[in-house]
């Protein structure tokens, strides 16, 4: 394929120093927005997953427990 950049890397999931996809994912999904404070709880598990449509809106959250 002769990719120039990186395909994957660590990224960080919760915190300050998320990725802004997962800042986004977040804020997105009912169970960790809180619209009434604007806390954004962390996605509690590894293997967690999202299903976006094509505007990037949360369809539907899956924790893996």
């Amino acid at each position: 394929m002769g990719a120039s950049f990186p395909l994957m890397e660590k990224a960080e999931v919760n915190g300050s120093n998320a990725h802004p996809v997962f800042k986004k994912l977040r804020k997105s999904t009912k169970c960790f927005y809180n619209t009434e404070t604007g806390k954004i709880k962390n996605i509690p598990w590894n293997f967690s997953k999202f299903i976006i449509d094509q505007e990037g809106k949360v369809l539907i959250y899956s924790n893996p427990r």
